[in-house]
Order: structure tokens, then C-alpha cells, then sequence
């Protein structure tokens, strides 16, 4: 990591964390048959991507789950898209996202806050940090204050419906008695 790079990560710690003293929301744990509305952050660049996730997002409305999708396209150049999206012209220099559309998604009381972006993406980390969904999941990341639950899916990285399909798993144990 070079010099100006370390700089960026910098200020990008510094307000992340002034934000995070200005909040005080409690995350608590919650099943997917209990959620009714569903963040999806993703990582929007790769269609492939994109596509998996908006299959997943139809699975969730079919089941009438409430679904609000959020993509980041890793370029500056503006993207026709069929999802809710920013790019690169919508952070700073220190990767902090802005914008209404960033905004209303952060404030937006999610039960169910999915992350499904595999690789490190500071501006989706942000948005998923300062989330005020009860409940936050991802994969497994060294930042402990991005997710509430984090998943090791080493097997398949950066597979959607293996991710999802492993989330499920494990948001069907959530909340329930051990005797069961």
C-alpha cells in the first residue's frame, strides 16, 4: 500500500469512526421468515454479479419479503442499471460514499441487512456500518464493525447463490430454542 493509499484509509477510518460516536443503534438478531424488509448491498461492476443478486432480491419479494437493492459500480463513467446504483463519482477521495440516494439507504430501518460484495469494498463497508438494519450479515472480513454475523465461505468465494444459500442456513437457526 503506497504512501497516498494509507493517507485515503486514513481519513476514511477517521470519519467512519466520528460517525459511528455520533449513533447509538441497537443491532439484534433476527430469522429470515421473520424479516419483512431486506437491504441488499452489492458490488455492481461485474453483470454476472448484478444479475445473481437480482435473481436472489425476486426469490425474496416472491417469499413477500420487502427488498431494497443498493449497487456499487467501480467506475466513474454513469452505468444505465435496473437497481438502485453509484459509482466512483459518488465517494471522495477517501472512499466515503455520499449522495440522497446513499443517504436514505443508510437511515432505512432494514430487519435484514444483506452484504454481498466478497472482496474489500470501503464504500459498501461504510454504508453497511452505519446501517440502521437491526441485523447485518456478510462474509468474514477483519473490520469486526461492518457485520453482525459474518460467514466463512471460503469454498466458492464470491459465489451469490452458494453465499446465500449458506446465509439461509444459518438465519433458519437464528431465534430458535436449542431444544427444537
Amino acid at each position: 500500500m503506497n504512501f497516498i493509499e494509507k493517507i485515503k484509509r486514513y481519513f476514511y477510518q477517521r470519519h467512519l469512526n466520528s460517525e459511528l460516536g455520533k449513533t447509538r443503534h441497537q443491532h439484534t438478531s433476527i430469522s429470515l421468515d421473520e424479516s419483512k424488509t431486506i437491504g441488499i448491498l452489492f458490488d455492481a461492476t461485474e453483470s454476472k454479479q448484478s444479475d445473481a443478486v437480482l435473481k436472489y432480491a425476486s426469490k425474496l419479494k416472491k417469499q413477500g419479503k420487502k427488498v431494497q437493492l443498493l449497487g456499487f459500480i467501480h467506475d466513474k463513467n454513469e452505468i444505465e442499471t435496473d437497481f438502485p446504483s453509484f459509482n466512483l463519482k459518488d465517494t471522495t477521495l477517501s472512499y466515503i460514499p455520499k449522495g440522497e440516494r446513499v443517504e436514505q439507504f443508510i437511515k432505512e430501518p432494514f430487519d435484514l441487512l444483506i452484504n454481498l460484495f466478497f472482496e474489500e469494498n470501503l464504500a459498501l463497508e461504510y454504508i453497511s456500518t452505519l446501517s440502521k438494519a437491526r441485523f447485518r450479515i456478510g462474509r468474514f472480513v477483519e473490520h469486526l464493525h461492518c457485520f453482525d454475523l459474518m460467514i466463512n465461505s471460503l469454498k466458492k468465494e464470491g459465489n451469490i447463490p452458494f453465499f446465500t444459500q449458506q446465509m439461509e442456513l444459518f438465519l433458519q437457526k437464528m431465534n430458535k430454542p436449542a431444544y427444537v
